[in-house]
């Protein structure tokens, strides 16, 4: 039996990237080729399937790569080797050993204590900090019809890779907006009392609520290092945009007191608002749309505060279609474009690995505006 080519396997590939952007010429001139490998070639080798899924695949990839995600603002890629549960370790200096005071000089916690001549160096240790990141598979399957493929004119086909990019995406988003928040409200795990990261009498969001969190979060410490976070994420959801980017964009404040009435400049600096659609979508609690969180700005520091981890080499989403299409009576396998053997259906399927977690809760803070 004859082969597909190489050339006409590359010709076959163009025609495919050309029909998945939409031109109507090349959608119709890939049917054709369809029909001629199904008369001359009877699909004798499984080539042309090869080469679908390639193609697929890479315009799959490349939607992927396009579409922005939210969490980065927040978050740090931390990729690991399988399913199983990681720990994510951070180690930090403990200087409960070294002495308060040495050479006649105090020890400042963070720093080194003096060493006088000829006297030994004290010694410190380091502590680690260990939390569990499991990544998780998430996946779903679209059928249909061979007789939709072929009334739709190939329009499914044209939006399917971006339809599940987005998905892949979405998921990732979800992930990691699950570890600020939950259905009841804030993430119990995440922001508590023993964590010490919810802002006292949840304020409203104000330029001196948020002026007053951006100061708590930075006089905090974490085994006696002050907490250190430069520019910050004000994470709201869309209820709270505008308000948000208001406050955010003023750059002077006028203030009244004993030497008149006159401009200084706003204390607020620093500061991206990162609007997340998916915090009302996640948190059904009635504080939803007042609910607002701080964390460092693109998870910044040596302790990140959120992680999301995919498996290490399987980072981007796969898109597979299901090839029960048995095989012609002249040889060769039927595609799965072609319908499966029992119902003449077409099922495609993406599958991508996705996990997050909080690291360093100091960092981060979170009112749900209801002033109690």
């Amino acid at each position: 039996m004859s082969r597909v080519s190489n050339e006409r396997i590359n010709d076959i590939a163009q025609k495919i990237e050309d029909a998945l952007d939409g031109k109507r010429r090349a959608q119709r001139a890939l049917q054709d080729e369809i029909d001629n490998i199904y008369v001359e070639e009877s699909m004798s080798t499984s080539d042309f399937p090869a080469a679908f899924q390639s193609v697929t695949n890479r315009a799959v990839l490349g939607q992927y790569a396009l579409i922005p995600n939210g969490w980065s603002s927040y978050a740090r890629s931390f990729d690991v080797q399988n399913l199983k549960p990681q720990s994510f370790y951070s180690f930090w200096p403990d200087y409960s050993n070294l002495p308060e005071s040495n050479g006649g000089k105090n020890t400042v916690a963070g720093g080194l204590p003096r060493v006088p001549e000829l006297t030994e160096f004290p010694t410190f240790s380091f502590t680690a900090s260990e939390e569990s990141v499991t990544v998780r598979k998430f996946g779903a399957r679209v059928n249909f019809s061979f007789e939709m493929l072929m009334n739709d004119e190939w329009g499914v086909l044209q939006t399917l890779p971006t339809d599940l990019a987005q998905l892949a995406i979405n998921t990732e988003d979800i992930t990691a907006t699950e570890v600020f928040a939950s259905t009841t409200g804030p993430n119990a795990t995440t922001f508590s009392v023993a964590n010490g990261n919810i802002i006292a009498g949840n304020p409203a969001l104000t330029l001196n609520s948020l002026n007053a969190a951006m100061s708590e979060i930075r006089t905090r410490t974490f085994n006696g290092n002050p907490v250190t976070v430069g520019q910050f994420a004000l994470i709201v959801p869309p209820q709270l945009e505008s308000l948000a980017r208001q406050l955010v964009g003023i750059s002077t404040i006028q203030v009244t007191d004993v030497n008149g009435t006159y401009d200084i400049a706003s204390p607020i600096s620093g500061v991206t608002v990162v609007v997340n659609p998916w915090l009302p979508v996640i948190d059904q609690s009635a504080n939803v749309a007042t609910t607002w969180y701080l964390a460092p700005l693109n998870a910044s520091g040596i302790r990140p505060s959120v992680v999301l981890s995919k498996i290490r080499g399987r980072g981007n989403p796969e898109l597979r279609i299901a090839t029960q299409g048995g095989a012609y009576l002249g040889g060769g396998a039927v595609p799965g474009l072609e319908g499966s053997f029992e119902t003449d259906d077409i099922q495609f399927r993406v599958k991508h690995y996705v996990g997050a977690a909080a690291i360093a809760t100091e960092t981060m803070a979170v009112s749900n505006g209801s002033g109690v």
